[in-house]
């Protein structure tokens, strides 16, 4: 799935930016028993479609004991 965002410049000056990002997957924690949580994991990649820059970064799925922080 992919996302498109739209920058839009508020005083008109520069030109609007479009950036298009896919989705992680996004992992849902303790349905049965216990406090719920989601927590996104893979890899996230940004691009600029204006300029071709290429922001990325990698969700690491928690451990199994880790705490909430």
């Amino acid at each position: 799935m992919k996302t498109i965002i739209t920058v839009h410049n508020p005083d008109g000056t520069t030109y609007d930016e479009v950036y298009t990002s896919n989705t992680p997957m996004l992992v849902i924690g303790n349905i049965v028993i216990g406090e719920r949580y989601a927590e996104p994991q893979g890899p996230l990649k940004i691009v600029n479609d204006n300029t071709g820059d290429i922001a990325e970064c990698e969700f690491k799925p928690r451990g199994t004991w880790s705490t909430k922080e």
